[in-house]
């Protein structure tokens, strides 16, 4: 539906409002199609496990739409992503099966009156409901709503924003510059921004205790040398060596290299240059 309409959110009202749907139980477990936040596959699995028994039942004739309601009805500005807290995950059926179960008790219940089961109308009524959605009187249509409480986590608003919390003081890291530059301006807020190409970034998540890692062993790891090699491949340009041979032979990787511009250079070699500097600024 999303490459049909040519959006991929096209379910939400904006990016402060988002949903999804379940038509199956099978999606118990799958990854997110278009995950929004980095918490969206917690949510999933907190609804599945909360409901998974009554999902099975609904969606044998019902898609179940869910509203992630964080209390924030539209963005203004980056720093709105700090309004996250409690998430409130409310359950809307598709073919409003649950109002077709109110009118089929009530159509019941007049039945059961004095004599008005004799009624031809209400006989009628009551067989046309139960053909279009069968008896529903003992089926859960119901869904209960989730409170789920955030932590540190990661947004697409804004082009991308990683709010960590549970510091001294919160810290933001942004993707965009134009989103950075917007924000750093800000005097209400007594929190930490960072933009994610900024040279001291990592020396300070270190310092924060946010990560931690043993970056000269990382440097030996085969995996380190995958992402190199992978980094490389998307820079280069009309290579006159089969990419394969490229990423295999150390003198062509050398040369290949030294043949793209320095930017996408320090992308491929990142790692080492990061090690070189911090041995520079150490005592």
């Amino acid at each position: 539906m999303a490459e049909e309409k040519k959006e991929q959110f096209y379910l939400n009202n904006g990016e402060a409002n988002t949903h999804a749907i379940i038509i199956s139980p099978l999606q118990k477990g799958l990854p997110i199609y278009n995950p929004f936040h980095s918490f969206d596959k917690e949510l999933m699995k907190v609804v599945f496990k909360k409901h998974g028994d009554f999902i099975k039942d609904i969606t044998r004739d019902s898609a179940i739409c869910l509203d992630f309601d964080q209390k924030i009805d539209v963005f203004y500005e980056p720093l709105d992503v700090l309004k996250y807290k409690d998430i409130v995950i409310k359950f809307h059926l598709i073919n409003n099966l649950n109002k077709a179960k109110e009118n089929q008790l009530k159509l019941i219940h007049t039945f059961n009156l004095d004599n008005n089961f004799i009624d031809e109308n209400i006989h009628k009524q009551l067989l046309a409901s139960a053909k279009k959605y069968g008896d529903l009187r003992e089926r859960n249509l119901i869904l209960e709503e989730i409170k789920y409480t955030t932590d540190s986590f990661y947004t697409k608003a804004f082009g991308g924003i990683f709010v960590l919390k549970d510091f001294v003081k919160p810290i933001l890291i942004f993707q965009e510059k134009e989103t950075y530059n917007q924000a750093i301006n800000d005097t209400v807020h007594d929190i930490l921004m960072y933009h994610i190409s900024h040279d001291e970034l990592i020396d300070k998540l270190l310092s924060y205790d946010v990560i931690e890692a043993n970056l000269e062993e990382e440097l030996h790891q085969k995996k380190y040398e995958r992402i190199k090699k992978y980094t490389l491949s998307k820079h280069l340009m009309s290579p006159t060596h089969l990419v394969k041979d490229i990423l295999q032979n150390d003198i062509l990787f050398k040369s290949y290299l030294n043949k793209i511009d320095i930017s996408a250079r320090k992308k491929v070699m990142g790692l080492e240059l990061f090690l070189e500097k911090r041995k520079l600024l150490k005592p």
